[in-house]
């Protein structure tokens, strides 16, 4: 999906809330999402397709991080990976509901 936006900003955007979960990274020269399985205490795999992202898209100057309502590891794991990115790149980090928690 390649999609422009101009407020100059690269989000990425973490949801590791429910069983399915993924990555939305959100620049001036589009949107890259990567989605995956996300099953209980299997977050091994999580990182190394963040990374991967990361590598092709670059680090973002924003995260989102998905709050739930979900699974406690999952957002643990999100909190981790944010908190990382945070430290290593200076980006601001802010939390969301989940879109699973919105009303249909």
């Amino acid at each position: 999906m390649s999609t422009q936006h101009d407020c100059g900003l690269r989000i990425l955007a973490i949801e590791m809330s429910g069983e399915h979960a993924g990555f939305c990274h959100l620049a001036g020269d589009g949107i890259e999402e990567v989605d995956f399985a996300h099953p209980p205490r299997a977050t091994g795999p999580a990182f190394s397709l963040l990374g991967d992202l990361l590598s092709r898209r670059g680090n973002p100057d924003l995260i989102a991080i998905g709050l739930g309502p979900g699974s406690y590891n999952g957002l643990r794991v999100a909190i981790s990976m944010a908190e990382g990115l945070r430290i290593s790149t200076g980006a601001r980090v802010t939390g969301r509901c989940s879109f699973a928690g919105l009303p249909e």
